[in-house]
């Protein structure tokens, strides 16, 4: 039995900030498995599952891709709409499975079993389609990215390619929504409102003391937002953020922009 889990790396360009997830950019950050006979599903029984978190909706974001040189290859992807494909050998196998909430843990397992493949979207068949297609491996696996990039941006967790067939019926997910965890660095939402202490360390810089941003890109070295004092984008780096971040609630956001809550300095 071929069984690979992405549990609890880190990831290059992401900050692990759910337990045993991968954060992705978006920005051509990427695992690779190196390609190997124990991922040549064959023309039998197979598992693909995997937790997902999407932090945006607008652009095609691949899931896993298991490209190969004689185009008999599967890979799940989310489109611009927030469905789900599944495609086998560049054609849509099973398609419009709805997942559009962002920020949201979803289970997401696509089981082959006697030559019926199911698309199950946190435990429920949501899609079935006939494939007998004999699957190999002779590249390399992409998680969080394809040969054409369409670059996964939120989080994996849990990711297990198993020949077997795990799942035939509805069925509660293996694993419960994930938690931050206490001693990891936040990682915000983009389209959250956040307020925080900040500390630059560079010199000559004018700086907020207690920005108020609305999230708009997030990055390996930080994040980039609206900021409401300055009211224009700015940026901000993980190591100049002093404590966590407290989310601003739409009851909150008012009074907040009201009152003289920014000290703005010169960091000298």
């Amino acid at each position: 039995m071929a069984n690979l889990r992405t549990n609890n790396l880190s990831g290059e360009g992401g900050r692990n900030a759910y337990r045993g997830s991968v954060f992705f950019d978006g920005q051509n950050t990427r695992l690779e498995i190196t390609a190997s006979s124990d991922l040549a599903l064959g023309s039998g029984d197979y598992t693909i599952e995997a937790w997902v978190r999407f932090s945006k909706i607008d652009t095609y974001q691949t899931i896993i891709d298991f490209r190969t040189n004689n185009g008999a290859y599967p890979f799940i992807v989310r489109d611009t709409d927030g469905d789900l494909y599944y495609f086998v050998n560049g054609s849509r196998l099973i398609d419009n499975i709805p997942a559009r909430e962002n920020n949201v843990w979803h289970h997401i397992a696509v089981v082959r079993s006697s030559g019926t493949t199911n698309f199950y979207l946190n435990g429920v068949s949501e899609g079935n389609a006939s494939d007998s297609t004999d699957y190999i491996a002779d590249l390399n696996v992409d998680i969080g990215a394809s040969t054409n990039d369409n670059d996964f941006f939120g989080y994996i967790s849990n990711l297990r390619i198993t020949k077997e067939a795990l799942y035939t019926t509805t069925f509660t997910p293996p694993f419960s929504e994930l938690e931050v965890l206490s001693n990891t660095e936040q990682i915000p939402d983009v389209g959250g409102i956040y307020t925080f202490v900040y500390a630059p360390k560079t010199p000559n810089v004018q700086y907020d003391a207690h920005p108020l941003v609305a999230v708009s890109d997030i990055f390996q070295w930080g994040f980039r937002g609206i900021n409401f004092h300055w009211g224009q984008s700015r940026q901000y780096t993980w190591q100049e953020i002093v404590g966590s971040l407290h989310v601003v609630n739409s009851d909150e956001l008012q009074d907040l922009i009201s009152i003289p809550y920014g000290k703005i300095g010169l960091n000298n």
